[in-house]
């Protein structure tokens, strides 16, 4: 049930046009957690769609987790900040943001690569929102869905990010992520399957090595 949840929350159609530059801010949503807003300087709304690519999950870390050499990119779908111990699942007001997801298929198991640029929110805000949710139950409902929250997840030095977190969810298949913020940049590891969460915090680990770098060379 988790594998097509996450393919249903995360992914839609694959597709590598980027976004158009945004002509107004959406409307926000109801949430009771306000947000910092500030200013992104470096990355703008015209740039994010192509930088965006450069801080997400190397694909030949993919490959070196025994993840498949093809890929799907996606630009459609706005949940991508996952919403831990929030039997609602509503999306949560972060301002406007551009973000994408990539796909890659294992034997048993599926990795995501996923990037968002916030225009008025960092992405240390996004993450220490996301921790502060993941902490705050042990277990939670989604209709008939019953998810473990396990945390914390501990994982390689991030040094040079301006936040990182990592957690999983359970339902009986394991769903974990790995948060790495740099400025206004936010770059996700999700790794979900029918294997033992142990193996695939394993590989989510190996991932986030990869993937810390060049999140902090190209994040701002």
């Amino acid at each position: 049930m988790k594998a097509a949840l996450v393919l249903a929350l995360l992914l839609s159609a694959g597709c590598t046009a980027a976004p158009p530059p945004p002509t107004s801010t959406p409307p926000a949503t109801t949430t009771t957690t306000a947000v910092t807003t500030t200013t992104a300087a470096g990355i703008t709304a015209e740039t994010a769609p192509a930088r965006l690519k450069t801080v997400v999950l190397p694909g030949e870390a993919a490959v070196a987790a025994g993840a498949g050499a093809g890929f799907k990119d996606d630009w459609t779908n706005k949940r991508s900040v996952p919403r831990p111990c929030d039997p609602t699942q509503k999306r949560v007001d972060y301002g406007y943001y551009i973000h994408f997801v990539r796909q890659w298929e294992g034997e048993r198991f599926t990795v995501f690569g996923l990037a968002a640029w916030f225009e008025h929110t960092t992405a240390a805000d996004v993450v220490a929102r996301v921790k502060a949710a993941a902490e705050s139950c042990t277990e939670y409902q989604v209709g008939d869905d019953h998810r473990q929250v396990i945390t914390p997840v501990t994982f390689p030095d991030t040094t040079g990010l301006s936040a990182s977190y990592a957690f999983c969810e359970d339902d009986g298949v394991p769903l974990c992520f790995a948060l790495l913020a740099h400025d206004h940049v936010l770059s996700m590891v999700v790794v979900t399957g029918a294997l033992d969460r142990l193996v695939l915090l394993d590989k989510m680990r190996a991932l986030v090595v990869a993937t810390a770098p060049v999140v902090v060379e190209n994040g701002h």
